[in-house]
């Protein structure tokens, strides 16, 4: 049963992830905050060598390749790609 405690990793990994999603209030670190919870879900589901050291296309195409249909559109991969180094007047100024 060497499955067993992985499932309990994962189930874990995804309430918490579930309780910090619906704690965040909209401002300029919410897609920093979702794309690490995204990455700590992810790193619970799947081995934490195959996700930790994906970043900007790479991770966001991991994403997508998870789920048929693809989860993220393009708009949606560019903010989760790019969005965590943007700095806050840049995000200001798009609004």
């Amino acid at each position: 049963m060497s499955w067993l405690p992985r499932w309990g990793d994962y189930f874990y990994a995804g309430a918490e992830a579930k309780q910090r999603l619906q704690a965040l209030t909209p401002g300029q670190d919410t897609v920093v905050e979702v794309n690490r919870l995204l990455k700590l879900t992810a790193m619970a589901a799947y081995s934490r060598q195959q996700v930790a050291s994906l970043s900007g296309e790479e991770w966001t195409q991991f994403l997508n390749a998870q789920c048929n249909p693809a989860p993220f559109s393009q708009h949606h991969c560019a903010l989760l790609a790019e969005g965590i180094y943007r700095q806050p007047e840049e995000d200001s100024a798009a609004a």
